[in-house]
């Protein structure tokens, strides 16, 4: 009887081991999640009448370029301009920042001392940009060869440096009031990443 009892505890050891080390192989094969690894935010301050062709001059000159070059893995245009018949705020949520420095953050704590208030410091400059847009790479070496392929590319399209052409002063920089760029590293993140397989 002892027997059998050590046999039936010994099986279910071995069970549960296994299930354990299956279990483990399953979570290794799993593939790593794949996402961009950096990006580009650009600031626009667009003057009035002018954000839709700005947009499309991006989207029709520039993106098209971004594609040929490897690492490039998307784009996104956003605004906290309302379209046009939409509504500025949707139940408790308004489009862009709530316009006061000092906002009610329930939880909010500052410099460890728990206020339920958080300074919002883009009321600063809420006023200084109308558009974002955003470019994202696959990793480092993306980022640090997207210059000069870019410059390459649109000169080879576009027969002019991409510095010296009439087309994007006239259409990206002078629609544009003022124009700046933060670069970002993404930690983590579920945007799928599908960069250009060309390096």
């Amino acid at each position: 009887m002892k027997a059998w009892r050590f046999l039936t505890i010994s099986l279910g050891v071995i069970m549960a081991m296994a299930i354990s080390m299956s279990d483990l192989r399953a979570e290794e094969e799993k593939p790593a999640r794949v996402f961009p690894k950096f990006e580009v935010e650009e600031y626009w301050l667009v003057r009035d009448g002018k954000i839709d062709d700005l947009v499309a001059y991006i989207r029709d000159y520039e993106i098209p370029i971004l594609r040929e070059i490897g690492g490039f893995a998307g784009w996104t245009v956003k605004t906290h301009i309302p379209e046009e018949g939409g509504a500025s705020t949707f139940g408790r949520v308004a489009l862009g920042t709530p316009g006061r420095l000092i906002v009610p953050h329930p939880g909010a704590n500052l410099d460890g001392v728990r206020t339920d208030r958080s300074v919002n410091l883009h009321a600063l400059i809420e006023r200084e940009y109308n558009v974002i847009t955003v470019l994202y790479f696959s990793d480092e070496k993306a980022m640090t060869e997207v210059l000069p392929k870019l410059e390459k590319a649109w000169k080879d399209k576009y027969g002019v440096s991409v510095y010296d052409d009439q087309s994007m002063q006239d259409n990206l920089f002078r629609p544009a009031i003022n124009h700046w760029d933060v670069v970002y590293r993404i930690m983590d993140s579920d945007i799928l990443s599908s960069p250009a397989e060309k390096r």
